[in-house]
């Protein structure tokens, strides 16, 4: 690039005698046309020369020999130097003054900080940087192969905005088969402020943050690094959420052979609420130097799920995987027969395949210990402990086991992966969770309205999945649930809502009628909307399944007290797990009754003279269930019941 018509100015005074050269005057002056200072040389005591032994003596070893001035320099010039790069803004000023002992022995220290303004750079025609100010002071000392430097103050700009500042102080040893470079000191930063340059904009997930790091690193042929790092005020973008104060320390080693170990505790507060997690771990490589080996714990006293989830948001999103380029289609010669092949069995055109499980070259173990973690606002699940497996085919988790508001569960399953199949990934998987509350889980869906169905229950699941991506895997899982609960209160069969303009009229009547005449059937009708609308039970039993097609069915259910048993079986017209609680359902069911029930329907002329395996006697009559599982429709019930008392008083 050129850079113009430049004035420059040189003056020197000396000696030459021998080999020995000896300077007491020196200076350089680089002026840009109109007298814009470039840069400015000054040789400040008289120095040395061997040139012979090509050594350089100072008159006064401790005191600066040099000086060196910068003026306004574009940080365009350096464009031909590096490959397809665009720079903007300039170095405006600084001084730095030179120590000379020896050429081996040279210390080179800012008097004045070297500043930049306006610096934008673009590589490869993408934007990284822009509008950045940078003020440095500084001081380094070579001495043979070793240098010591001292960073007393770097700061990074925006306008009045400090978006970073460092100070930091270590030595390097060169020229050894293994440099040596140690560096400690601290780091304070704006993070959302600095996330708003270009090469930062993928992480530009915070609308406010600060982050401050007290560092400690040794790289050598074996690598030691301390890290304090902690985030104050942390501001997700996305809803403006606050996401609280994070601090962590790391503490790192690595050898020559890529072994290593990983010590970090964390501790996140959120809200007034403290959660801390300590991850402990070692890893190395396999002999053949492709595998990930590790074995590691996690464990933690306290956990708030919902402070640490919000924390996943602040990742860059993933690019989007390329879609595969299709080979042209291709035009038989004549004569030539066209070849239809078909899709490999249990395939779909065009679908995504992994080629390889996502955990690809990693084998290792995970231990976890949980003393208590909270989800959502009371859900406590506490005493977690359990191990995760990795190998190369199989990803596995053994005995996790835990208690869930005081109830124990126990979870195990694996994950594996065979390439050669059409879904190369397959789950099995089984869950056993002893008192789940049901009426808790049920209100969470439906809080305006009482559980249908509120007991104490012993669930288990076996669950299996295939898929060609591990999220196919999960979301067309399928299997068989049973839930076998104790005493308990069920609503499925409640009267509510509007369950039919006539039948309403025709209650209303029997009603006015049944007061003036004093009718058993009316009567009968009020007991049983008392009877039903909460039915106290001993024991209930339900087996859900979810097929291989993702449809829900509700296989069997059982519900017995002392004056009735309810048998059932439907469907549930989903076929995702979102939001299955709240998903239209058809359950045909089957009622028997004994004692009071059974005569309250037999003045209503609904009982008939079968009875169960059980000795109740059913109803003449099956009724539908429908509504969704949180606030599950009865009327078909009550249309029945009240078009036979109807009958029966018109009798």
């Amino acid at each position: 690039m050129e850079t113009g018509p430049l004035a420059v100015e040189i003056t020197a005074e000396g000696r030459h005698q021998g080999d020995i050269l000896t300077l007491t005057k020196s200076s350089t002056t680089v002026n840009r046309e109109g007298g814009g200072l470039l840069t400015a040389q000054e040789l400040l005591q008289t120095l040395s020369v061997d040139l012979k032994k090509t050594t350089v003596t100072a008159q006064n070893p401790t005191a600066a020999a040099a000086r060196l001035r910068l003026g306004e320099i574009p940080l365009a010039w350096a464009e031909p130097f590096v490959a397809n790069s665009k720079f903007g803004g300039n170095v405006t000023g600084g001084t730095l003054e030179i120590s000379l002992r020896s050429v081996d022995d040279v210390t080179l220290t800012t008097t004045a900080p070297v500043t930049l303004k306006g610096v934008s750079a673009t590589m490869e025609g993408k934007p990284m940087a822009q509008a950045l100010d940078l003020a440095a002071d500084l001081t380094a000392t070579k001495r043979g192969e070793t240098i010591t430097y001292e960073l007393r103050q770097i700061e990074l700009k925006q306008g009045d905005t400090l978006l970073a500042k460092i100070a930091a102080a270590g030595e390097a040893k060169l020229g050894a088969k293994s440099p040596t470079v140690v560096a400690k000191g601290n780091l304070d930063a704006d993070v959302a402020a600095l996330m708003k340059q270009p090469f930062l904009a993928e992480f530009a997930t915070l609308s406010r943050g600060r982050v401050t790091v007290a560092f400690d690193a040794t790289m050598a042929e074996s690598m030691q690094a301390k890290a304090a790092i902690s985030a104050k005020n942390l501001v997700a973008k996305q809803d403006n959420r606050a996401l609280g104060d994070l601090d962590l320390t790391l503490n790192a080693t690595m050898k020559t052979d890529g072994s290593g170990t990983i010590t970090m505790p964390v501790t996140l507060t959120s809200a007034q609420r403290k959660s801390d997690l300590a991850i402990d771990a070692t890893f190395g490589k396999s002999a053949n130097k492709e595998t990930f080996l590790f074995t590691g714990n996690i464990s933690s006293n306290n956990l708030v799920v919902d402070d640490f989830q919000p924390l996943a948001g602040l990742a860059p999103a993933g690019s989007k995987p390329a879609t595969p380029a299709q080979p042209p289609p291709t035009t038989p010669r004549p004569g030539q027969p066209t070849i239809v092949r078909a899709p490999q069995p249990g395939t779909v055109p065009g679908a995504r395949r992994d080629t390889d499980p996502f955990w690809k070259g990693v084998n290792g173990k995970v231990a976890v210990d949980l003393k208590r973690v909270l989800y959502g606002q009371d859900y406590v699940i506490s005493a977690i402990r359990g191990t995760a497996i990795v190998t190369d085919s199989k990803l596995s988790l053994d005995g996790l086991e835990g208690r869930f508001k005081e109830n124990p569960f126990k979870l195990s399953g694996g994950l594996t992966f065979a390439p050669q199949q059409p879904k190369p990934y397959a789950l099995i998987a089984s869950a056993d969770v002893n008192n789940f509350d049901v009426g808790e889980f049920l209100r969470s869906a439906n809080p305006a309205e009482k559980p249908a169905l509120e007991t104490k229950a012993t669930i288990t699941a076996r669950l299996n999945g295939n898929g060609g991506t591990i999220g196919d895997v999960f979301t067309n899982a399928f299997g068989k649930f049973d839930l076998t609960g104790t005493k308990g209160v069920a609503r499925y069969l409640a009267r509510k809502g509007n369950v039919g303009t006539a039948v309403n009229i025709a209650s209303f009547g029997l009603a006015v009628l049944g007061a003036a005449r004093g009718s058993d059937t009316t009567m009968a009708i009020a007991e049983l909307t008392r009877a039903l609308n909460e039915v106290n039970f001993d024991s209930v039993k339900m087996q859900v399944e979810r097929g291989a097609d993702l449809s829900f069915k509700l296989t069997s259910m059982e519900v017995i007290s002392p004056i009735l048993r309810m048998t059932g079986s439907g469907t549930v017209a989903s076929k995702s797990t979102d939001d299955l609680a709240k998903a239209p359902m058809n359950v045909i069911l089957q009622l028997g009754a004994k004692g009071e029930l059974g005569f309250l329907l037999q003045k209503v002329g609904m009982l008939g003279q079968k009875q169960d395996d059980k000795g109740y006697q059913l109803m003449t009559r099956t009724f539908t269930i429908g509504g969704t599982p949180s606030n599950p429709d009865s009327a078909a019930l009550w249309k029945i019941l009240g078009e036979a008392a109807l009958g029966a008083l018109a009798r």
